[in-house]
């Protein structure tokens, strides 16, 4: 499906709610979410009528088929760009600078995790795993600095 197209579905008028999807593009591109087909998005409607984005589920660190993303993203499956994450901000719109504060408030938010991984007993291997990951995401996003989520 192309992005003007599913962009064009969205069964809701709120740009709040593009704006979110787009925050969860980003999460489970920079943290290895990869099992993001369309039936992990999902919409729910009040007794008025009106449609809100339900809130996130089934996110956790997946391999995917063959290493790629369920979805793609301007074609991209594996190792996605900061172009093609761009391109789909510019569908919705949203300016470069926005873009670039929701990958630095993701990736603030994944410097978490070697913290939750020791809490929950993550096991070492599996834990550097998705670590180096995350630093090669994250790397790929950032327009001007290299992070590290340390290990």
């Amino acid at each position: 499906v192309a992005p003007e197209e599913l962009v064009s579905r969205v069964a809701v008028e709120q740009h709040e709610d593009l704006v979110e999807i787009f925050k969860r593009m980003l999460f489970n591109v920079m943290s290895g979410n990869r099992d993001d087909h369309t039936k992990n998005f999902s919409f729910l409607m009040d007794t008025k009528g009106t449609w809100k984005l339900s809130p996130a589920y089934d996110v956790t660190y997946n391999h995917g088929i063959n290493g790629s993303h369920s979805m793609s993203i301007m074609g991209e499956g594996r190792e996605i760009s900061r172009e093609a994450i761009l391109r789909i901000a510019s569908i919705i719109p949203l300016k470069e600078k926005n873009v670039d504060d929701m990958i630095e408030t993701v990736a603030d938010a994944l410097s978490a995790w070697p913290q939750l991984a020791k809490d929950n007993e993550i096991h070492e291997e599996l834990n550097k795993e998705i670590a180096d990951y995350m630093n090669g995401s994250i790397n790929r996003l950032m327009k001007s600095r290299t992070v590290s989520v340390p290990r």
